[in-house]
C-alpha cells in the first residue's frame, strides 16, 4: 500500500507564482492546495491537515506574518516558509521570531525551495 502524498498549502495572490509554485512541488510528489491570501489559508488549515505552511508575505486581507502568527495558535509545530518579494530586515526578524522554516525572496529559485521544503518536512535530514 502506497502512503498518500504529504499535502502542502500555498498561499499567493499571484496567480502565476502559485501555479509556478504548485507544478514544481506536484512534479516532486506532493499534493498541493492553493489560497489566496491569509484569510482564505486559515479556512483551508481548518479543514485539511498540511504537513507544510508556504506563504508569501505581502497579501490582501491578511498578510502572511499575521497568517503564520494565527496559525501558531492553532497549529504550533506546522512547518511554515515565507517567501517574499520586498524583503526587509523587520519582516526577516519577525518571520524568526514566529520560528518559520525558511524565509525566501522573490523571485524564488525552484530549487531553493525545494531544499527548503526538505529541510521543513524533514530536519534531520541531510542538507
Amino acid at each position: 500500500m502506497q502512503d498518500s502524498p504529504q499535502r502542502i498549502l500555498v498561499v499567493e495572490d499571484e496567480e502565476d507564482m502559485a501555479v509556478l509554485l504548485r507544478r514544481a512541488l506536484e512534479r516532486r510528489g506532493f499534493s498541493v492546495d492553493l489560497a489566496s491570501d491569509g484569510a482564505e489559508a486559515l479556512a483551508a488549515l481548518a479543514s485539511h491537515p498540511y504537513a507544510l505552511l508556504i506563504t508569501d508575505i505581502f497579501m490582501p486581507r491578511m498578510n502572511g506574518l499575521r497568517l503564520v502568527e494565527a496559525a501558531r495558535q492553532r497549529w504550533p509545530h506546522l512547518p511554515v516558509i515565507l517567501i517574499t518579494g520586498l524583503g526587509d530586515w523587520q519582516s526577516y526578524v519577525r518571520a524568526m521570531d514566529l520560528h518559520v522554516a525558511a524565509y525566501l525572496t522573490k523571485p524564488v529559485r525552484i530549487g531553493d525551495l525545494l531544499a527548503a521544503v526538505q529541510r521543513a518536512l524533514d530536519p534531520l535530514a541531510p542538507a
